[in-house]
């Protein structure tokens, strides 16, 4: 009964189309408490040119594989190019893959 459980579920989760995408915003609205920063690295975090707000994290969601790689590839330089054309341009990158279920090669 378990692994009929277990498959059923797994096949509605397959099967159920998520976005790779669930979305983006900039570091300074994620704010982590686990780590003491020195002085000079708060100072760097809170720059405006080079600090939190010039990081774009984005999270992604689901299972990635080779069907929708290709869709998350193409929003992340969507992401990119608008972020540019309203001159917020990251120098940062993050791809947070906290609420990925799996990838697949």
């Amino acid at each position: 009964a378990g692994f009929i459980a277990a498959l059923s579920t797994y096949a509605v989760q397959s099967i159920t189309y998520q976005h790779p995408i669930k979305g983006a915003m900039c570091a300074a609205t994620l704010r982590s408490s686990a780590w003491n920063r020195s002085g000079e690295a708060q100072k760097i975090l809170l720059d405006k040119k080079k600090g939190r707000e010039r990081i774009l994290v984005i999270q992604c969601q689901g299972h990635i594989f080779f069907g929708n790689s290709t869709i998350l590839k193409e929003s992340v330089l969507e992401l990119l190019v608008e972020r540019r054309r309203s001159g917020d341009d990251p120098i940062v990158v993050i791809l947070d893959f906290t609420h990925v279920l799996a990838i697949d090669s």
